[in-house]
């Protein structure tokens, strides 16, 4: 009896995993967001079904690095999803470092999205932690400024020459630092400084106190003065934090109190 109970068991969840891949697809051609032309392995990704996934891996008639309209493979999506599924399409011989059309790999997503473990996982498979997307980001920048703490620890200490995450090469465009004064992450620009990120490193708009300034960030603007920013520090146009808060502040509520934390004498 227990042994007819267990296959119903498991036929039913097989079927309820038909059932999910058969209703992503129809959404998907009805001309939804998701469309993306992907395979039924990009479609058991999204759908974090490692039981669906698992069968189609075993049929082998998928290429484990198929790519979709987006030019991600299956692993990208999984990122988001499952680290059960990820760790599936690696032990079939994923790619750990395919890129899509926006130069981003699985270790992006996964810096962006805080999944720690599938970052891990990804580690182990020895991913490019330095890839740089088409934006001029690395998977750390993406961490930074989306404000994933236990990411941007994590990384930090995964054994990557920090000079790297710094500067990963002429691509590398981004600034984790700024990245993280934009958007207002207090506590990621705590752990950049206190190892050794450069608080007054010039970029053509200015400083992580300029961008600060620019965007409003008056949390930001306190936390940089109190770590010894440079107030005197003039960008590219010439313009020193306090001149850009005049000029070009995206917050009147906030535009006030930054004048006054920043104003010369």
């Amino acid at each position: 009896m227990s042994t007819r109970m267990s296959g119903r068991r498991i036929l039913r969840r097989f079927s309820n995993s038909i059932s999910d891949l058969l209703s992503l697809q129809k959404k998907t051609g009805e001309g939804g967001a998701e469309e993306n032309n992907g395979t039924a392995l990009h479609k058991a990704a999204q759908l974090g079904n490692a039981v669906m996934l698992k069968g189609l891996l075993d049929g082998k008639s998928i290429w484990v690095d198929e790519e979709d309209g987006r030019g991600r493979t299956a692993l990208h999506y999984a990122m988001q999803q499952s680290t059960e599924v990820a760790e599936l399409l690696l032990k079939a011989g994923a790619n750990a470092d395919c890129i899509d059309f926006e130069g981003m790999t699985a270790a992006h997503i996964a810096a962006r999205d805080g999944m720690v473990e599938a970052f891990n996982l990804l580690l182990y498979y020895r991913t490019d932690v330095c890839s740089i997307c088409k934006s001029g980001k690395t998977p750390f920048d993406l961490a930074c400024e989306f404000g994933q703490d236990r990411m941007v620890e994590g990384i930090l200490a995964c054994g990557v020459p920090w000079p790297d995450l710094k500067k990963a090469g002429a691509s590398h465009t981004a600034s984790a630092l700024h990245l993280a004064a934009i958007n207002g992450h207090v506590q990621i620009i705590s752990i950049l400084i206190l190892n050794g990120w450069d608080i007054d490193r010039m970029l053509p708009i200015g400083t992580a106190l300029h961008v600060a300034a620019i965007y409003g960030k008056t949390q930001i603007v306190r936390y940089l003065l109190h770590a010894g920013a440079n107030v005197s520090l003039a960008n590219s146009a010439g313009q020193t934090a306090y001149e850009c808060a005049k000029k070009n502040s995206f917050n009147p509520i906030t535009n006030k109190e930054i004048r006054f934390l920043l104003k010369p004498g």
